[in-house]
């Protein structure tokens, strides 16, 4: 369940909370007050189906809280003692990850706590703790108190979302299930099997045009935004999408939208798909303009991205984020405009679909029928190679494609669960990758990559 190191260390120089990231100082993990106040997090983050917590830093500044640190933090914190603290107070047993992340030459832990949630976890025994103790079958959530995320005990209001992933996370199984037993099925069975049960209900459609329309005025305002900003920054290819949400939400301030943003992004990957820009670059805030939040993020020191993004209060997203393959990138790489990763493809149309799923619920779009329009554009691909990069140094080569742009458009509906995604996903990349000479992507292969990216796995683990 290895994290990558850079994204990590992304999360590590921009550190924010929200509903699937805490941020604590350091915790004396010898007291049953720091076991408690650690233990309580760790829960409540499994049950909102996986996040992570970020520690070392004073949770109201952000900064690195180093009058805090313990001579002993790498012992406190390892995998073992963490592990052994879950072990001892969860109930189910579930794995954890401890990473030790740097910033300006000092080392800070990062503990990831998987998805994959089927049973509510609670409190295993009793831990007595002077300010706030954890008692045995206390279960703990993910929530917002005075607009501030927080892990508290479940409410009643809590418990239909927390049963809603675990039955989510069933349902995953048994999809797989059936692909892999019924997969010598026509997939037009399953289709017509799923229009008619969308036919009994109203749903929304996005239109194909208003979707292109609004790519395009994207397409503008980024050519426009990046100009100033442009020299000394090589050229590259970029891919693209909009979002488009059709259902009945409540009104939403421009000045509520980041912080939507910021609470219910449930930040797979240390530099997630519209992320909340805030902190990444004091020097180049977002701003407002014509009805949308805008930013530009250009960052070549450790991800080595180019993203332009836009969200407006009526559940419009666009997001332009340059190749990876054409930025600076490791020394042994191909150059510039010869390649496109396909295990990147797949996890970066599976990561969007996702937060896209999820910023939509947090935007309260619970309307019957509501649902999600998503058109990817890929550009400047003539000649390229599509390659299926496990490491940095393997690169299987197949033939380059000729034509130039590919778009492809998916309905997603608002209560589609995490079984589901992969599909979309399949039908969206496969629009893509059939120009590489007829290729088609792995239905396993799919399904282990959009599996990955909802467990916060590394691009690079096979």
């Amino acid at each position: 369940m290895a994290v990558s190191h850079t994204e990590l260390q992304s999360l590590i120089r921009n550190p924010s909370e929200s509903l699937s990231t805490e941020v604590k100082t350091w915790l004396n993990l010898t007291t049953d007050d720091g076991k408690a106040n650690l233990i309580r997090a760790i829960l409540a983050l499994r049950n909102h189906n996986g996040g992570r917590i970020i520690i070392g830093f004073d949770a109201s500044t952000m900064l690195p809280d180093e009058a805090k640190r313990p001579d002993t933090f790498r012992i406190d914190y390892s995998i073992d003692k963490v592990q052994q603290l879950v072990g001892k107070y969860a109930s189910p047993l579930f794995e954890v990850l401890v990473d030790f992340v740097e910033r300006d030459r000092s080392l800070f832990p990062v503990i990831t706590i998987p998805s994959g949630i089927k049973t509510p976890v609670m409190v295993r025994v009793d831990l007595t703790s002077q300010k706030k103790p954890i008692k045995q079958n206390e279960v703990y959530v993910r929530a917002l108190q005075n607009h501030t995320p927080s892990s508290i005990i479940a409410r009643p209001e809590d418990w239909d979302a927390l049963l809603q992933r675990c039955f989510d996370n069933r349902e995953a199984d048994i999809g797989t299930f059936l692909r892999r037993h019924l997969g010598s099925i026509d997939e037009s069975v399953f289709r017509g099997f799923a229009n008619t049960i969308a036919a009994s209900k109203d749903v929304f459609q996005t239109d194909q045009d208003l979707l292109r329309s609004l790519l395009t005025e994207s397409e503008n305002r980024f050519t426009k935004v990046l100009k100033p900003k442009k020299d000394g920054l090589a050229d590259f290819g970029t891919w693209e999408v909009v979002l488009i949400v059709q259902g009945k939400a409540p009104v939403h301030a421009m000045n509520e939208v980041l912080n939507l943003i910021k609470l219910h992004n449930p930040n797979y990957t240390g530099w997630p798909i519209w992320m909340d820009p805030r902190h990444i670059d004091k020097s180049t805030p977002p701003f407002v303009f014509e009805g949308f939040w805008e930013s530009l993020i250009i960052d070549m020191s450790y991800g080595n991205s180019v993203d332009f993004m836009r969200f407006s209060p009526e559940g419009k997203f666009s997001l332009i984020r340059g190749y990876f393959e054409d930025l600076p990138v490791a020394k042994d790489a191909p150059p510039p405009f010869k390649t496109l990763d396909m295990v990147g493809v797949i996890r970066d149309v599976a990561e969007t679909i996702a937060v896209g799923l999820a910023l939509a619920r947090g935007w309260h779009f619970g309307s019957p029928g509501a649902t999600l329009g998503f058109l990817f554009r890929w550009n400047r691909i003539n000649g390229r190679a599509l390659v299926t990069r496990r490491n940095r140094r393997q690169y299987p080569f197949m033939s380059p494609a000729v034509q130039d742009m590919v778009e492809s458009t998916v309905l997603v509906p608002i209560d589609a669960p995490e079984s589901m995604i992969a599909t979309h996903v399949r039908k969206v990349v496969d629009d893509l990758f059939v120009v590489f000479n007829g290729t088609s992507a792995d239905i396993g292969m799919v399904e282990s990559e959009t599996k990955s990216v909802l467990q916060r796995k590394n691009h690079f683990n096979p």
